[in-house]
């Protein structure tokens, strides 16, 4: 690995984008904070990721129809919901392990 790469130092864990489907799995929606606390609690390692790792798989996810985003006009921030197809995912890849 370059070492000109920014943020990268030493080993980088490798953390699955589909663990947060569990989170949304349980209510209506939720904020990109909320979900990092539920999931850190279900899982301490996921409390390590950055916002940004967050963000990013979120954003992820959302491509591959799995969730919605939601913009709230008084809050800025996103909402994140779980879709039809994120639920099947999530269904498979408990089903799998």
């Amino acid at each position: 690995m370059p070492t000109s790469e920014k943020g990268k130092r030493g080993f980088q864990p490798d953390y699955d984008p589909y663990k947060i489907l569990s989170v949304l799995l349980k209510t209506r929606e939720k904020k990109t904070s909320v979900i990092k606390k539920e999931l850190k609690i279900k899982d301490p390692d996921y409390g390590i990721p950055t916002n940004k790792w967050y963000n990013d798989a979120l954003q992820k996810l959302e491509k591959e129809g799995l969730v919605l985003r939601d913009v709230k006009e008084l809050d800025n921030a996103y909402y994140w919901t779980i879709t039809e197809e994120g639920i099947k995912k999530l269904k498979e890849k408990n089903l799998k392990n």
